[in-house]
């Protein structure tokens, strides 16, 4: 999650057919058709879609002080690599710079802008999906984890990684949160004592960032790709199935792996640390939201950034008082 002071720079530029001029600065990069960037949403990025001589496309950026030139480019390479193998994967276009990242400075601040082509088809709510839809959902993930596990090393070093986001945590995490602290030193006891097989995990396999067609799952969103163990991957994109409470013994949970087993062969010790991944998913989330809301709601506030504040509010008391209930 952007900061909010970030956020309200690209909002408050939207128009009321939600055209934003800083966008279509951006995706002329791309030759995007005049008058066809739309505003799409706002949350670690910025997303659009434009089109091109009849075509869809997503443009995505960043202000540069949420994430380095470095790591976007790392992801590019990761997602060219995988395309070599598979055609569900996110495609990144070339600007007509012939570069996949594109660095700007616009009236407001400086960004980082990628590229990638539209997919055909549909997304689907968990409330939509039925075993056999759950079974695709983890066949898909198997298939990505089986691409991920060829992955050469020397990209995998230029992703982050867990001890990265503890590093984070850390660094912007109050003194003044104590039971999140707590957790914090909970969670790295525990890890001090389990044994995982490492690869790159998409981290955020939930269904808003698969496109359904048919039976094809097209994959998109590698921003946050990182190295960790591969259960991590299920107890990210599982976590509206199980609300907080891990069931291994849920149909729709053993349909997921059904699927995910079809591509993919797993240790037998997977299942193991899907309650602390979860625990140390929450925190993350917790200490990134905490950092978002650096705005001062005034009287003068725009209603769209009072209502996110106060949301995103009541979602951070709302972790704050489940750390408690670990201890």
């Amino acid at each position: 999650m952007m900061t909010l002071s970030t956020m309200k720079k690209i909002v408050d530029s939207l128009d009321e057919n939600w055209k934003s001029p800083v966008a279509d600065e951006i995706a002329a990069r791309w030759k995007a058709d005049k008058g066809s960037v739309d505003y799409i949403r706002s949350s670690a990025n910025f997303v659009f879609t434009f089109q091109r001589g009849g075509k869809r496309f997503f443009l995505r950026f960043n202000s540069i002080s949420e994430r380095s030139k470095e790591e976007i480019a790392a992801e590019i390479e990761i997602l060219n690599t995988l395309n070599e193998q598979s055609d569900v994967i996110a495609r990144p276009v070339l600007s007509s710079n012939d570069q996949f990242v594109e660095e700007l400075q616009t009236v407001n601040d400086s960004y980082l802008a990628v590229v990638f082509e539209g997919f055909g088809g549909k997304m689907y709510e968990i409330e939509e999906l039925g075993p056999e839809k759950f079974f695709l959902w983890g066949k898909a993930l198997g298939h990505l984890h089986k691409l991920f596990d060829e992955i050469p090393e020397h990209l995998l070093i230029k992703r982050k990684s867990r001890r990265d986001h503890v590093n984070f945590i850390e660094g912007h995490l109050p003194g003044t949160e104590k039971a999140a602290q707590k957790e914090l030193e909970t969670i790295e006891h525990l890890y001090e004592k389990i044994e995982e097989k490492k690869g790159l995990i998409h981290f955020d396999f939930e269904l808003d960032n698969l496109i359904w067609d048919g039976e094809r799952i097209n994959i998109i969103d590698f921003d946050d790709a990182a190295v960790y163990g591969y259960g991590a991957d299920l107890a990210f994109a599982l976590r509206d199935l199980f609300e907080g409470s891990i069931d291994t013994h849920n149909p729709l949970f053993n349909q997921f792996i059904e699927g995910y087993a079809t591509e993919f062969k797993y240790d037998d010790n997977l299942f193991d640390n899907l309650p602390l991944y979860l625990r140390f998913h929450n925190l993350l989330t917790f200490t990134k939201l905490v950092r978002s809301l650096d705005y001062t709601v005034e009287a003068s506030t725009p209603n769209w950034l009072k209502g996110l504040h106060a949301k995103l509010t009541r979602v951070v008391d709302q972790y704050r008082e489940s750390f408690g209930s670990y201890q």
